[in-house]
């Protein structure tokens, strides 16, 4: 059986681009008929995904599963690397876009090497994120800058909030 595997990390992210780049690409190798699994809004970090989890458990010999790229289907090496062992250990295929036939030992090869990448991306991307919100703050906490959002504990507040915490900070730093 033919599987297809789509997901974005967010709602706000369109699936369309890989419905239709995968639907071309399988049009002209004459696939026409596949099962198609998509995680919309779901990061890649783990592989508790609704969609995701049902793909490795339908998987059997003779399959093969496409995807548009690795980082579809995992942001983590360590989990790529065993769902690649126990998805060719049944005897199916998995076939990216982007880095090839994944059963292939330069398929491997290219899937490990941006596997590495994604997984350093998610950790930099985490990185930014603390920093940009920490000096949000910061700015918040003086007067400079209005929050007008959520916080990091995904409550709802103003600038007050965070003057509040300031405040506190300083305390705790005396």
């Amino acid at each position: 059986m033919i599987r297809v595997y789509i997901r974005t990390s967010t709602r706000k992210q369109s699936v369309d681009m890989q419905i239709e780049t995968l639907y071309k690409y399988l049009k002209v190798r004459g696939i026409e008929k596949y099962c198609i699994y998509i995680d919309e809004g779901v990061s890649g970090k783990t592989v508790d995904r609704k969609y995701y989890k049902q793909l490795v458990e339908h998987v059997s010999s003779g399959d093969i599963i496409y995807a548009f790229d690795c980082s579809r289907l995992w942001r983590n090496l360590q989990d790529q690397n065993s769902a690649i062992d126990h998805i060719t250990g049944v005897g199916a295929k998995i076939i990216t876009i982007i880095e090839g036939d994944l059963s292939t030992e330069r398929g491997h090869a290219h899937a490990m090497i941006n596997g590495l990448v994604n997984q350093e991306e998610i950790k930099l991307d985490s990185i930014r994120s603390k920093a940009g919100i920490k000096l949000l703050q910061d700015k918040c906490s003086t007067g400079e800058k209005v929050w007008n959002g959520r916080g990091p504990d995904k409550v709802k507040r103003s600038n007050e909030g965070y003057l509040k915490m300031w405040e506190n900070r300083k305390r705790k730093q005396l």
